[in-house]
């Protein structure tokens, strides 16, 4: 308890010793409170490894970037998607001249979709995607290091809590989405 009060966690519901590793123990904590008193909020967003990430095997490379900023994958699953499926995912680019293309691109191979979690998930994960366009994509980006071009961008990710909240709800069903809690949640959201 002295090294939780050390990182700032001021009120557990539970904790459970997880592993002890060189005499130091780290703690999981099942539930934490804010300083309103609720529980931490966490949001959840889609991410879609696109065809062209899957093709080149980049599938691992794009999940151990979220995981390692301390986001979490409570659901995912490898499937080609139908056209209809593609069509209510980009329903809102209906029109556009790129439309039709994307469509295709996306239905033409398998894809992994992820449900992500975490505090701010939705504006971590478009940072750590990186613009759409891979020449104005950061390096360390994962489009700015791994795309080529604008529709061959590897990932698509929700752009606010309505659309994730759609497209979740087209690609996963509430029973197809996880609850557990990382090792290290306690180190990397304390309570403050």
């Amino acid at each position: 308890m002295i090294y939780l009060k050390r990182l700032g966690v001021k009120s557990l519901d539970a904790c459970i010793t997880v592993v002890s590793y060189s005499g130091l123990r780290l703690y999981a904590m099942l539930a934490h409170k804010g300083s309103d008193g609720g529980a931490m909020e966490a949001e959840q967003t889609l991410v879609l490894i696109k065809p062209d990430g899957v093709q080149r095997g980049l599938i691992g490379e794009v999940i151990a970037r979220y995981e390692r900023k301390g986001l979490k994958i409570v659901g995912m699953k490898l499937q080609q998607f139908p056209r209809d499926t593609v069509e209510a995912l980009y329903a809102i680019h209906h029109g556009r001249s790129f439309y039709d293309v994307l469509i295709e691109f996306m239905t033409s191979a398998p894809i992994v979709a992820l449900v992500v979690e975490g505090r701010n998930a939705i504006e971590l994960v478009r940072m750590l995607n990186g613009d759409t366009d891979p020449t104005k994509s950061q390096p360390g980006t994962i489009r700015g290091d791994l795309s080529v071009n604008v529709t061959h961008n590897i990932v698509h990710a929700s752009d606010s809590a309505e659309s994730a909240k759609r497209e979740l709800d087209i690609v996963f069903g509430s029973e197809e989405r996880y609850k557990y809690n990382r090792v290290d949640e306690v180190i990397l959201h304390p309570v403050i």
